[in-house]
């Protein structure tokens, strides 16, 4: 499941990020738990990594979410445009 969630991420869906960092968080959970009844350097090592990417991929979804372009116009309508604008002398898009 979490190799699935690393792929959608780098595919940058939008819906991945949330279920990645939930699913981050949770490991991140059973890891502390696991480390307060039986305490182990390597899974104290690997729960600060965990939450190192967590942190950074929550900083990459808000990243993504603030730079997200409106919708592009549909290209027939481009197209359109682009055929009739020196036919009818339309200014440039702004």
């Amino acid at each position: 499941m979490k190799l699935f969630l690393i792929v959608a991420v780098l595919r940058n869906k939008p819906w991945a990020y949330p279920a990645f960092m939930t699913a981050l968080g949770l490991l991140i959970f059973y890891q502390s738990y696991k480390l307060l009844h039986v305490f182990s350097l390597g899974l104290t090592a690997l729960t600060i990594l965990d939450g190192i990417v967590l942190v950074l991929a929550w900083h990459e979804y808000r990243f993504t979410l603030r730079t997200k372009s409106p919708a592009p116009a549909s290209s027939s309508l481009t197209k359109c445009i682009q055929v009739l604008r020196p036919v009818t002398r339309l200014p440039p898009c702004r």
